[in-house]
């Protein structure tokens, strides 16, 4: 067997098999309710795998349902999916999928091998439920509410989250026609505030995030009760033995027809078993019945059967005609009377009188008073024989009666007779009158005030009216509704029509008249009522418009002569302009004549319109008519009543404590002359008003012009302003009107500028010294010359000394000036009208003089005052100045006893005259030798002629350098920080505790800047306070270095004493040495350091060595003009010299030892004839501390006397003030006497420094020796 053979291999051949891809990256995106789409990506080392993915998706929760409720679902698989974006349609909407993908497997991959899946799971979009809600019932059932629930709408048709629910509920009867409409997170709801006895019909729907699905089936419910309210003034108007006749009104509003009535009565011992008596029809009836409280709507019944003398009590309520019974209306007692043959009387005296009413009261005579049971009263007309008087009975324990539906401005005969069982006893008879619509009744209730027309339409009027003032409790609980009557008017023949009467409960203030005739005119009255009567009378007219007529002119206010009226310009403003007429149509007063026109010509751009002119009390038809156009506007108004001229929106503008500010609008066309004011503390039992004196109109000026309104303040009261009631009350043609209350409450909604400018800012305090002696000033202001335009005066204290610059923009009272830190405030303020002529006025009297009051000054300081003009040519304003100082005049005048020493003074004055004449000759006898005798020793007068233009300019450099140094010297760094910081030391000792510091720092700090508060909390805290607040602490930390860190270190030190009560100059040293470089820190330490210890040893004076040094400036200044005039230009001879640094302006202002040590050099080099001589004076001292500041006093100092530098090289900081004050401390005649005595030396010897050496030396030594 031979041995196999076999073939070469063939070539090699690679094959890879490809792994299933890891995981894959899936997002899933709904597009929508009913979409979604699906994105799926390999990883990047898998980005090769071309096999697709199998995508799988599954429903899990449908829309609203849970999981259960939903069930299984069939899933749905979409194969070998290639695309990277697979959209996903027909989803339900809201519901929850779960997404599956499977990257698909290769055939030759073994089936031991596990798929990766990847799974996600989206809710798609909500969308609107397409179900509503299920199972809408009732849960609660009451007159005035209804409550109910529902069920959610099925799962699969909610399409998402329900998020709230909506419910309509619409009243179906015509007292509640309307729709209520709300919205609740829950599946139930109550609502309230519905109409007892009234038919409902609710549905609901519910919302998802999209919006609202479908409505629920309605529902109808009645709430309980009935849709009748209670009768209304229930009263008797007859009683007899066995029968009482009962007289009421309807129940108002009217919600359905009224078609029965029930009467329950029953004696008041026994109310266990009540009668009741049903009436309807005719049996309701009021002929026969009479009565003056029976109108046209009463309703009448008689109740019969009665036991004589026996007190019922009655209730009454009607049916409507869906059978329902309404309320019972309130228990209403009589009495019957003991046998109907018994008399009635009264004694007679007149109470009030209205219109349409007369009240009596009467007082039968002693001896027969306790016998009378009952008393007759009669009323006819007095003018006419009346054959049917009207006869009225009340019970003889009854001594008034109230007589209604009078004519107005009639006279009437009142009879009362009274009687004992049947037998006349007293009789008395009088004549009384009613007035007309001006006065009311009762007299201590006032009539409502301002019927107001809110909307109309042709059968519709509503109107309300503000109820009216009473002061006393007492009184004000009394009221209980108020009576408004409406009744027709024909322009025709000038006759009202029946009256209806409502009943509005108090302290209701508005009715809706309905069902009325279209174009026509309605009298409607108002007045307030209690059980026992009722008040004064709110009398107004309006008019019904046409069928389809638009509201299109308004009333916008009233007064006896004028209507204020505006329209809406529904024709443009592009026609030629309206015709505005007002004509005549009734009047109280007979002698106004009716049909009376007034026509106005009214421009195209108008709106409002006041007709002015008019008639009291009396009617007008007021048309508006375009003159381009067909259609009119009109509406028939009344005046009012004289007496009527009220301000307009009276309001208190701002208060404190103690006062309060108050403005107001003018009355109509500033008809008025005056204003007056009162105000009674309502807390005070029988309490009087106060009544301050009245004030012309001109006078009460605003703080700043264009307010339009008058301003008022009442200051100094002595309690606070909330316990007060302000009335306002104005003259015009001579009469006062009515008063006007305040409204408690301040108005808060206007901006701080419109306050600050129409509202008097009022004192925080009690204004004391008010007229006490030194504490006013009189001066005189007079008009500007030019007074076309001017505005505005104003009178402006300033409290500076010297008076300083003002910024006009800033003038304010004197309380908003001390909070800006403002030294200058208003004390008056005159308009071309209060200040015609010059006038006097007294600056701190204690008044408010136009807008600002007038505080009194603090008696021996010194004042000034300027009066700026205000003009306002082109729209801005312009101002002018006029300043004065409150000079020797004034101190007379306060310091009175210094008058007697007057003649004294004069004599003084004469010898100081005569003493300096002398002095003056004798000065000049001696100048005139010394000019001699230099003349002889080679000083030549034509030198002396060189420099004399010279020193004329020379003397005027150093005045206005000494005026800038005195500046300097005013000026300080202190800022707030350091205000702060001392309030705050001194108030650790006085409060004692961190709180009642916080509370001083809210209250009266408040609105100071930061830097106050945080230097206020550190000096606390350096002081010694504990237990402050975290906040307080760390803003006590805030201080930071420089001049205010200084400050405080020095407050501290000068306050202990340690370190005495002076600035010496060991204390210098000791800065120098322990504060390098720190100038600021230095100079802070030094204000401190005099502050501090001013306020321990109890100095009021503050920076004592800036006076000295002022003063010294002063002295040395008319010292200086002195020598001027006695020496002549002799005082270049003195070779006094003043060194200063030759650098430009703006250069470094120290000079080292050895530059001014050159300068001596050249000073010692110069001839005595060049005119670059310089002349020393000792106020060029402080030339570099003018300009840096004074107050710095350890800084190197650049000006010094040559022969102190030639002396020594040092600066020696803090003498220099020290030997300018020495220097001018001695006589006048002293020092030329010393220039004279060196002026001979330095002739011999030639050197200027060494003169200037030797007369400073002098000068110490022989003030030393002293």
């Amino acid at each position: 067997m031979g041995k196999p053979q076999f073939s070469k291999w063939s070539d090699k051949v690679s094959i890879t098999t490809q792994s299933l891809p890891g995981e894959i990256f899936v997002t899933v995106e709904p597009k929508g309710p009913r979409e979604a789409l699906v994105t799926w990506e390999l990883p990047d080392k898998d980005q090769k795998w071309n096999y697709g993915v199998d995508i799988t998706y599954k429903l899990k929760q449908l829309g609203g349902c849970n999981e259960v409720q939903t069930g299984a679902k069939e899933p749905v698989t979409l194969l070998n999916v290639q695309e990277k974006q697979i959209p996903l349609e027909n989803l339900q909407p809201g519901s929850l999928y779960e997404v599956t993908v499977t990257p698909r497997r290769p055939p030759s991959l073994h089936s031991s091998i596990v798929t990766p899946k990847t799974v996600r799971t989206f809710r798609t979009k909500n969308d609107v439920p397409t179900g509503p809600p299920q199972n809408l019932q009732s849960t609660v059932r009451k007159d005035s509410e209804l409550g109910f629930k529902w069920d959610a709408p099925e799962c699969i048709q909610q399409n998402g989250n329900i998020t709230q629910y909506e419910f309509e509920l619409v009243g179906l009867d015509e007292w509640n026609e309307g729709t209520r409409e709300g919205v609740t997170p829950r599946q139930n709801t109550l609502i309230d505030q519905l109409q007892p006895g009234s038919l409902y019909r609710i549905k609901v729907r519910a919302y998802t995030a999209e919006g609202p699905g479908p409505w629920s089936d309605s529902l109808e419910i009645r709430t309980t009760g009935s849709e009748l309210g209670p009768p209304r003034e229930l009263t008797a108007v007859q009683t007899k033995a066995t029968q009482i006749q009962l007289t009421w009104l309807p129940p108002y509003p009217e919600k359905a027809i009224v078609t029965a009535y029930r009467i329950r009565y029953s004696p008041r011992a026994d109310d266990s078993n009540p009668t009741e008596v049903e009436l309807s029809g005719d049996e309701l009836t009021c002929s026969g019945y009479k009565s003056p409280i029976i109108t046209s709507a009463n309703l009448c019944a008689t109740i019969k059967g009665l036991q004589p003398s026996t007190t019922y009590r009655f209730a009454v309520q009607g049916q409507s005609s869906s059978g329902n019974w309404g309320e019972w209306s309130s228990d209403y007692f009589s009495t019957t009377r003991n046998d109907d043959n018994e008399l009635l009387g009264g004694s007679l005296k007149l109470l009030s009188a209205g219109h349409d009413n007369l009240k009596v009261k009467w007082t039968p005579p002693a001896v027969i008073g306790e016998k009378i049971d009952k008393y007759d009263l009669f009323i006819s007309v007095a003018s006419v024989l009346d054959q049917n008087p009207k006869k009225f009975d009340v019970s003889g324990h009854t001594t008034d009666y109230h007589f209604r539906n009078l004519d107005s401005v009639t006279q009437y005969n009142v009879t009362v007779q009274g009687t004992s069982e049947g037998n006349k006893l007293w009789f008395i008879s009088s004549v009384f009158s009613t007035t007309d619509f001006a006065e009311g009744l009762l007299s201590w209730l006032p009539a409502p005030t301002d019927l107001h027309l809110i909307e109309k339409s042709d059968t519709m009027l509503h109107v309300d009216w503000v109820p009216p003032e009473i002061f006393d409790p007492e009184q004000r609980e009394l009221i209980t509704h108020h009576r408004v009557t409406i009744a027709p008017f024909d322009p025709t023949t000038g006759k009202t029509g029946p009256s209806k009467n409502y009943t509005v409960p108090y302290p209701g203030n508005s009715i809706k008249f309905e069902g009325l005739r279209p174009e026509t005119i309605y009298n409607i009255t108002v007045q307030a009522g209690t059980n026992s009567g009722y008040g004064h009378i709110l009398w107004g007219t309006y008019s019904t418009l046409a069928p389809g007529q638009r509201h299109i002119l308004r009333l916008l206010n009233r007064t006896p002569t004028t209507l204020n009226v505006a329209w809406e310009p529904v024709w443009g403003r592009a026609h030629s302009g309206y015709t505005l007429t007002a004509r005549t149509l009734y009047s109280v007063y007979g002698n106004v004549r009716l049909q009376q026109i007034k026509s106005f010509d009214v421009d195209a751009s108008q709106t409002e319109f006041v007709i002015r002119g008019l008639h009291p009390s009396t009617v007008y038809n007021v048309t508006l008519t375009p003159k381009d156009h067909n259609e009119v506007a009109w509406g028939a108004y009344a005046t009012l009543p004289p007496g009527w001229f009220v301000v307009k929106n009276l309001k208190q503008c701002d208060k404190t404590d103690f006062a309060v500010s108050m403005s107001w609008e003018p009355v109509e066309l500033d008809m008025a002359s005056d204003y007056q004011v009162r105000y009674l503390r309502l807390k005070e039992h029988d309490g009087i008003w106060t009544e301050e004196e009245a004030r012309p109109a001109k006078e009460l000026l605003c703080p700043k012009d264009g307010c339009g309104r008058l301003c008022y303040l009442v200051f100094n009261l002595p309690h606070n302003p909330s316990e007060y009631v302000f009335q306002v009350r104005a003259k015009v043609d001579g009469e006062w009107n009515h008063w006007k209350s305040a409204p408690k409450k301040m108005t808060s909604s206007e901006p701080l500028n419109i306050r600050r400018s129409c509202c008097i800012v009022p004192p925080p305090y009690f204004v004391d010294n008010i007229g006490a002696p030194g504490t006013f000033w009189e001066v005189d202001v007079n008009p500007a010359a030019t007074e076309n335009n001017v505005t505005r005066y104003y009178v402006v204290v300033d409290e500076r000394d010297p008076p300083g610059d003002t910024n006009w923009t800033e003038l304010t009272d004197k309380v908003t000036a001390n909070k800006m830190k403002i030294p200058y405030y208003v004390a008056a303020s005159f308009n071309l009208e209060t200040l015609p002529e010059p006038r006097k006025v007294r600056i701190g009297d204690g008044s408010v003089i136009g807008g600002y009051l007038n505080y009194p000054l603090v008696k021996g300081k010194k004042y000034n005052y300027e009066v700026y003009t205000i003009w306002n040519v082109t729209g801005a304003p312009l101002v002018g100045r006029l300043r004065d100082v409150r000079g020797w005049d004034w101190l007379f005048n306060q310091i009175y006893f210094l008058w007697i020493f007057l003649p004294i003074i004069c004599l003084l004055v004469l010898c100081c005259l005569i003493w300096m004449v002398y002095k003056y000759c004798k000065d000049r006898h001696r100048s005139r030798k010394e000019h001699s005798r230099l003349v002889t020793n080679g000083q030549h007068a034509p030198l002396l002629e060189e420099q004399k233009a010279g020193m004329n300019e020379n003397m005027r450099q150093l005045e206005s350098r000494l005026d800038k140094m005195r500046g300097a010297v005013d000026g300080r760094a202190r800022g707030d920080f350091e205000d702060g910081y001392m309030k705050g030391y001194k108030d650790a000792n006085k409060l004692g505790s961190a709180n009642a510091a916080r509370r001083r720092l809210d209250d009266e700090y408040g609105a100071r800047d930061d830097r106050f508060h945080e230097g206020y909390v550190k000096g606390l805290k350096d002081a010694g306070m504990t237990g402050m607040t975290t906040s307080m602490h760390n803003l006590a930390q805030r201080t930071g270095g420089g001049y205010s860190a200084g400050f405080a270190q020095g407050y501290k030190d000068g306050n202990s004493g340690i370190f005495g009560d002076r600035v010496t100059p060991s204390l210098v040293s000791r800065l120098d040495e322990q504060y390098a470089g720190q100038e600021d820190f230095k100079q802070g330490y030094v204000d401190g350091f005099k502050e501090g210890a001013s306020s321990r040893v109890g100095d009021r004076s503050r920076f004592e060595d800036s006076r000295r040094l002022q003063q010294s400036l002063t002295e040395l200044t008319e010292r200086l003009t002195s020598l001027e005039k006695t020496k002549g230009d002799e005082i270049h001879s003195t070779k006094i010299y003043h060194v200063y640094n030759q650098q430009p302006e703006g250069a470094t202002m120290t000079s080292t030892g050895a530059q001014l040590a050159q300068e001596l050099e050249e000073i010692g080099s110069t001839s005595r004839r060049s005119t670059l001589r310089r002349h020393y004076t000792p106020g060029d001292y402080l030339k570099q501390d003018a300009e840096e500041g004074y107050n710095s006093l350890s800084r190197n100092r650049r000006s010094l006397s040559a022969s102190a530098l030639a002396a020594n090289r040092e600066d020696k900081s803090g003498k220099w003030a020290e030997q300018l004050i020495d220097l001018v401390s001695e006589p006048l005649d002293t020092t030329i006497a010393r220039i004279n005595n060196y002026t001979s030396s330095s002739n011999d010897r030639g050197q200027g420094d060494v003169v200037e050496e030797k007369y400073y030396r002098s000068h110490k030594e022989e003030h030393s020796s002293r």
